[in-house]
């Protein structure tokens, strides 16, 4: 009981010093249904702070989760207890542990790196909304006796909250809270590609390519799309941890926002961004954005981002021409051809007994592949005609649409 009744004054400090002044009177929005607007900002309240040194903290906020469907509600305190700083969550997990002072510092850059002070003294909610939107808040109380509070309907994307409780739930995990530990397997990217065109004419994509014995490189091709020429095309080596970088470099960044974008096929004529990013937990980034709607967050990292990665395949280039790797590339794609060829011919009992002598492809306007092959059956020949639309990213392919023409 002392515990909570620590807390408790603890959290009613913090708060008070940021929530609504004492000499303020509630108004008829205090009561108001849904729909409604309360509010009670403090329009005076200073949106700097000069201390950096937090005394004491409080927050409540619903995230959504990054690696499943869903989100919830989290409530973290920070305060002195016995000369120790304590953690608190008490709303999901309901759990507590002792931590080192620096946690303090920790949250503090969070709030720098946000800018949370200049949303000192908001607060306001509309009634009504949904749970994942009603209020959140966050107070802080610092040792110059400055307080940073705010209150606002919720945002379940906030990157100010996802970093937070990532932080937390990594002492409570550092602690033996198994409930917090994050499964390892959502950083361990199996897969990924990117495409962006901004500002010219130039097509800059990188990727995985899987060849047909099973290795796998990462590469680089820049595309002039007036000439309709590539300008490179370099692939690497993929044994010295690039994955693992880039996943660091993902979350670093906070990439995994590029996931709320849109999901359409964007027009390659102007200036547009793919990203797709598969984990081995079925995690995914995945966003595709036409020249309006390219997000800020891709307009400021994406200098760092390609910096890594072309700094990876310098280090890990291996001599070849682009020449050679279209052959690579379009062997691979021949064999994904002829093992759906070869199940398409096993589901047709008129083609029982008979093999694939040889195939040609030709790329339609409309974006699907002809196909003309020979079948052979001892010594009889047969001809066929198909279609079909091949998808995937420079060696990981889909037969996607197949259709038998008419016998010739």
């Amino acid at each position: 009981m002392k515990k909570i009744l620590i807390y408790a004054a603890a959290v009613l400090l913090v708060i008070g010093g940021g929530c609504r002044r004492a000499e303020e009177t509630e108004t008829e929005n205090d009561n108001v249904m849904g729909g409604g607007t309360v509010d009670h900002t403090d329009a005076g309240a200073p949106k700097t702070i000069e201390s950096d040194e937090i005394v004491s903290f409080s927050a409540s906020f619903y995230v959504n989760d990054d690696y499943a469907y869903g989100g919830s509600w989290y409530a973290y305190s920070l305060w002195e207890e016995n000369g120790k700083l304590m953690l608190e969550e008490s709303r999901a997990y309901r759990i507590s542990t002792e931590a080192d002072a620096s946690l303090l510092q920790e949250v503090q850059k969070v709030i720098a790196k946000h800018e949370l002070t200049k949303l000192n003294g908001i607060d306001k909610h509309t009634a009504g909304l949904p749970e994942q939107f009603q209020p959140c808040y966050l107070s802080a109380l610092y040792a110059s006796g400055e307080k940073l509070y705010f209150s606002f309907n919720n945002e379940p994307e906030a990157g100010w909250a996802k970093e937070l409780k990532k932080l937390f739930n990594r002492v409570f995990s550092e602690a033996g809270y198994e409930e917090t530990k994050e499964d390892e397997n959502n950083y361990v990217i199996d897969h990924f590609s990117l495409e962006f065109q901004q500002g010219d004419p130039v097509t800059y994509s990188y990727g995985m390519i899987t060849m047909e014995n099973e290795q796998v490189y990462f590469f680089r091709n820049v595309y002039d799309r007036a000439a309709s020429a590539s300008l490179s095309f370099e692939f690497a080596d993929m044994e010295n941890g690039l994955l693992e970088q880039l996943s660091q470099k993902i979350e670093e960044l906070d990439l995994q926002k590029l996931h709320e974008g849109s999901h359409h096929d964007p027009d390659h004529t102007q200036d547009f961004l793919e990203i797709h990013v598969d984990y081995a937990t079925g995690r995914q980034i995945y966003g595709e954005y036409e020249a309006d709607e390219i997000p800020e967050i891709w307009n400021d990292n994406r200098e760092e981002l390609t910096a890594f990665l072309d700094a990876y395949l310098q280090e890990n280039l291996i001599a070849g021409s682009y020449q050679e790797m279209e052959e690579m590339i379009s062997a691979s794609e021949d064999e994904a051809v002829r093992k759906e060829l070869e199940y398409q011919i096993g589901l047709t009992e008129a083609y029982e007994g008979w093999q694939i002598r040889s195939f040609e492809k030709e790329w339609e306007d409309d974006g699907t592949v002809s196909v003309s092959l020979i079948l052979q059956n001892g010594t009889e020949e047969k001809q066929l005609h198909c279609h079909l639309r091949i998808q995937g990213n420079q060696g990981t392919w889909e037969i996607t649409d197949f259709r038998w023409d008419e016998e010739s």
